[in-house]
Parts: C-alpha cells; sequence; structure tokens
C-alpha cells in the first residue's frame, strides 16, 4: 500500500494545457455563450473589482471576486423594470419592489452558473501536453484529493476512481461547486422596510453563492477516514492556489496525516512561497518536513531514490 496523498489543483491541468483558468472561462462566455459578452459586462458591473489597468478582476479570482458584490449596484438594475407611474396600488408596486431580485438577479446568476457547467463540460483533455513529473509509478496506488473537475487523472493517468475525491464535483457526474468565503452575508442598512427586504432577498442570492466548505468536509468525510487509514507519510501538493477559503480542507487532511508526514509543495511563481509559508504555519507543520520543488523544471518523482530539489533559502 502506498503512502502517498497528492493534493491536486488547477494548476495541475493548467500544466497538461488544458484550459481551465477562470481567464478560459471569460473566453469560453463572451465566445460561445449565447449573449456572453452582455453577461458578461453585468457581471463585472456586480462583482466589481479591478486591477490598476482597470481589468476585471473576476476573471482571474472569479470564486474570491463573487464574495464582492455589489450590493447597492445591483438593487438598482433590478428595479429598473418597476415605475411606479404604472402603478394604480402601491401595495403592489411595493411587491415588485421588493421581489425584484428575483427576476433580474436570479436570471443572471442562473446563467452565469450554466455557463459554468458548460464550459467545465466542454474542456478538452484527450490530447494533453506532456506528462506531470509529479506523478511515478506508484502513483496508482496512492490517494488522491483534487479540486479539479475534470477527469485527468482517471483519463489520462489511468488512476482508480475509488482512489480520488474529486471534493468540488467530478464533471458529467456530479454538480459542481464553486463560490465565495463569506458566510456572514451582507450588512443592510435600509431605512425603507420594502427596500430592505429586496436587499434581504439580494442577499440570500449572495449567500446561495457561498461555498459551505464545512458541508462539503462533511459529505466527503468517508474519504478523510480513507486518508487517515492509509497511514498517510508522503503528501504532495500540486497546481493549489492555497487561498483562505480551502483551508479547511488542508487543516482536515492535515489531521488525517502522520505528524511526521513530509509536505511537497510545487512552485511556479515567487507568490507560491509567500502562500506556502502561510499554510505551512497556518496548519502548525514542522518546517523542517516542508520542501518545494518546480514541477516545470525539476524532473521529480522519476524513481524511489529521487532526492527532491530543495529551495531552503526561500523558505525560511
Amino acid at each position: 500500500m502506498s503512502h502517498t496523498l497528492y493534493i491536486i489543483g488547477n494548476g495541475f491541468d493548467l500544466h497538461h494545457g488544458i484550459k481551465s483558468s477562470y481567464c478560459d472561462f471569460y473566453d469560453y462566455m463572451v465566445s460561445k455563450w449565447p449573449n456572453g459578452n452582455h453577461l458578461s459586462s453585468i457581471l463585472e458591473s456586480f462583482f466589481p473589482a479591478f486591477d490598476e489597468k482597470g481589468k476585471s478582476l473576476l476573471w482571474c479570482q472569479f470564486e474570491e471576486i463573487l464574495g464582492a458584490i455589489d450590493e447597492d449596484y445591483v438593487f438598482d438594475q433590478c428595479k429598473l423594470g418597476v415605475d411606479l407611474e404604472k402603478y394604480d396600488n402601491l401595495s403592489r408596486y411595493a411587491y415588485d419592489i421588493e421581489d425584484c431580485p428575483s427576476g433580474y438577479l436570479a436570471s443572471v446568476l442562473s446563467d452565469m452558473d450554466k455557463c459554468f457547467h458548460s464550459w467545465i463540460d466542454s474542456l478538452d483533455i484527450s490530447s494533453p501536453k506532456g506528462y506531470h513529473p509529479c506523478l511515478n509509478k506508484d502513483a496508482k496506488d496512492a490517494l488522491f484529493f483534487t479540486f479539479n473537475y475534470t477527469e485527468t487523472l482517471e483519463g489520462v493517468y489511468g488512476i482508480n476512481s475509488n482512489n480520488i475525491c474529486h471534493i468540488h464535483g467530478k464533471r458529467h457526474e456530479t454538480n459542481y461547486i464553486y463560490g465565495h468565503g463569506n458566510e456572514a452575508g451582507l450588512e443592510i442598512e435600509c431605512d425603507d422596510i420594502v427596500e430592505e427586504n429586496a436587499y434581504k432577498l439580494i442577499n440570500d442570492y449572495y449567500l446561495n453563492l457561498h461555498k459551505n466548505v464545512s458541508n462539503i468536509i462533511s459529505d466527503n468525510e468517508y474519504f478523510f477516514k480513507i486518508i487517515k487509514a492509509y497511514k498517510i507519510d508522503k503528501i504532495i501538493v500540486s497546481g493549489c492556489s492555497l487561498n483562505d477559503i480551502d483551508l479547511p480542507y488542508f487543516i482536515r487532511i492535515y489531521s488525517c496525516v502522520k505528524p511526521s508526514a513530509k509536505w511537497y509543495f510545487s512552485v511556479f511563481t515567487p507568490k507560491d512561497y509567500v502562500m506556502i509559508k502561510q499554510i505551512v504555519n497556518r496548519l502548525g507543520i514542522n518546517r523542517s518536513l516542508c520542501h518545494t520543488f518546480n514541477s516545470k523544471t525539476t524532473n521529480i518523482l522519476t524513481d524511489k531514490n529521487f532526492t527532491y530539489e530543495l529551495y531552503i533559502e526561500n523558505f525560511g
């Protein structure tokens, strides 16, 4: 039995040339989705966050930016079709104001979700570019915890599906989980009770975009028990962004592996070292057990006797 656990993120699929970045999601939306240009423009207005050049961050930090909704702008857009002059009954007008997010906002978010699922379904893994060096001949007996929806591990590497946990869903088999990390919701302050009710409805839709990591962990508790039974002493983290929203997964995994287990983190940019240091500190892993490797330049795990290329000078 292997005692190795692989934690796989989107960088793994990108390594194979799979167009699975959020920028690719944007390209799919504007080029292949009906009224995709209009939809992308609306979403950039609903979730406004821009870099120093004025480029929307939604398409590179999709889940994080979903937590930055502009509820005032959303409300203004939702009530555009509610014109007081058309009503002879104020109670009916008030009802339509209260309920207006159920029309426009619900439609936009539903369209976004359908587009997201369609994009994931369209990803082509049939001709991967290259072979990832962190998967050696013993990998088929290892465990895999993947944030990816694609079946790259199964289709390209022949990994048994029983050894894999697709924590956010698997393509063509389950719904795809994504979302922001703000479980508290929006702060609502309105003097008008009618508008307050509309904002509460906006908040409900906003909370539906929350990725409930605690529930996801509970739903996949069987796999964490498998991790513990494997007595894992080596964890290889490849292609993961290591953002705060996914920290609870790492906390749960850390509780299931040997305290003496060695951790190997892939690095691609200098920022990766910062994220690695952060998660190592937050998990309380002994620094001497942590190593980094560059999967683009380092031919790691080619055999059992391979020595990892370490970046201790950057990790201290």
